[in-house]
This record gives C-alpha cells, sequence and structure tokens, in this order.
C-alpha cells in the first residue's frame, strides 16, 4: 500500500513544478520515486535510497540476452513486515513498475497512449523478473503500469482497450507483442480534476496493478495466481524461460577486431 501512497502524492509533485516545459517521462518517473522516498522517510526506514531504484535490469533477463531495464523498482523487504495477511491485499516485496507519460508539451497537438508501447510494458513485467520453483514462491513480485497524461484521457488514452481499464476498480486487460499474448487481471487507481476551468497543464495519472495472468505462444503457456501459498513448477518455470527467450532477443555477438 506504501505504493498506492505514493501514488496519490504525484498531483502535488506535479504541479508544484512551474516550468511544465521541461517535463518529459522521465520527469514522471523521478517524482514518482521521490514520492516513494518520501513515503519511506515518513515511516523511519533507514536507507530508502537503496529501496527506490530507476533504470534497474530485470533479474529474470539470461546474461546472453539484452538487458532490459525497468523504469522504477520498489524493495519493500525493510519497509513491511510481510506475512500472508498483508499479501492478501496485494502488498509484494518485490516491485516493477514501467511508466509511460504521453506528455503534449511543445506539440501541436495531443500526445496519446500507445497500445503497442503498453503491450510491451505487460509482457516485460509479466516476464521479465525472477520466479522461483517451489509452492508457495508465487507473490514475490507486484507488477504496476503508471501512466500520466496532461490532456483529457478521452483524447490521450483513446484506445477502447485502455479506456476499458481507466475507471477505479477491477479489469480484465488482454494485449499482445511479438506474437507473445496475455491475459491478465489488473486494479486501477486514478487521481484526476474535477474540473478543467482552470489554469493549465492538469494532469490525470493511473496505477494500475496486475494481478492473476497468463501469458501464452502457441503451446507455450505461464501462468501466475497471485495468491499466498501459490508457486511454480519446474515445468511452469521452463515454459517461463522458452517464453522469455522469445520475447528478448540474444545479444549479437562481438566480431573480433580486424
Amino acid at each position: 500500500m506504501l505504493i498506492e501512497s505514493a501514488f496519490f502524492k504525484l498531483p502535488e509533485l506535479l504541479l508544484s513544478n512551474s516550468d511544465h516545459g521541461s517535463e518529459v517521462e522521465s520527469t514522471i518517473v523521478h517524482l514518482f520515486a521521490s514520492a516513494l522516498q518520501m513515503e519511506m522517510n515518513a515511516r523511519n526506514i533507514p536507507r530508502p535510497f537503496a529501496s527506490v531504484l530507476t533504470e534497474k535490469p530485470y533479474d529474470g533477463v539470461a546474461s546472453d540476452q539484452k538487458m532490459v531495464r525497468a523504469d522504477l523498482h520498489v524493495n519493500l523487504k525493510s519497509a513491511i513486515d510481510f506475512d500472508s495477511r498483508i499479501l492478501a491485499y496485494g502488498v509484494r516485496p518485490l516491485n516493477w513498475v514501467e511508466a509511460k507519460a504521453p506528455l503534449s508539451t511543445h506539440r501541436h497537438s495531443a500526445a496519446t497512449l500507445r497500445l503497442n508501447s503498453v503491450a510491451q510494458d505487460c509482457l516485460r513485467l509479466c516476464l521479465l523478473p525472477k520466479e522461483w520453483q517451489g509452492p508457495s514462491t508465487g507473490t514475490e513480485h507486484g507488477r504496476y503500469l503508471l501512466w500520466v497524461v496532461d490532456s483529457p484521457p478521452k483524447v490521450s488514452i483513446s484506445k477502447e482497450l485502455l479506456a476499458a481499464v481507466l475507471p477505479m476498480g477491477n479489469h480484465d486487460l488482454s494485449v499482445e507483442a511479438k506474437g507473445i499474448s496475455l491475459h491478465a487481471t489488473v486494479r486501477t487507481l486514478l487521481f484526476e480534476p474535477s474540473t478543467q476551468n482552470v489554469a493549465r497543464p492538469l494532469f490525470w495519472g493511473f496505477l494500475l496493478r496486475i494481478g492473476h495472468f497468463t501469458v501464452k505462444s502457441g503451446a507455450l503457456s505461464f501462468t501466475a495466481e497471485d495468491e499466498p501459498g501459490t508457486g511454480f513448477t519446474e515445468e511452469s518455470i521452463h515454459q517461463l524461460d522458452t517464453l522469455r527467450g522469445k520475447f528478448v532477443p540474444g545479444e549479437e555477438p562481438i566480431s573480433p577486431p580486424v
């Protein structure tokens, strides 16, 4: 719940910046990281800067594959005493965040959230964190999508599939990229202005937590129940590794100097 609390600090942090012409996606990631550290400081958690990392490589990607970095990684092991009860509320020790902020700064028309980019983010979140074999290993990772826009969502997030998951609450989300399909349940939180009859820019924000999901490609399939007491078999880990190999290309061999 610390991550969700930090999310609701974003409007104040966004509006405190008077130079809105400099805002880009990396600005949003930085502000969210700052909000997370503020939450940790309020709880007297030591060294919060070590628990909130930007551009952290996903830990499930093999060394012979191209490195893929998450926008934000949040380690809550030092912040929260984990047991089955807190896990039942969806709180997870290791959390990965992919952010998208199609802001309209210096544009003649509103920027829009692209479906293909969202699909790629979803598959990164679901395929690339490292999972372990065992009967109760299925609640190690939290997976979040963060979207911030400065135009009304009906303009900036107009794709029907994405618009369907914007209201507060639980939804189903299905996307596909690189021949790999994902079906997931998501829980959406949001902030929005109550009126647009004030000075611009204004911001709309959406935080989607991915819960239960299934990833498929042909005969390959991997499912995470996202429930306390669930885990992964040797076969399911093998399927996940194979799906990762399809999603993340191998490193190009380095040619010897001529």
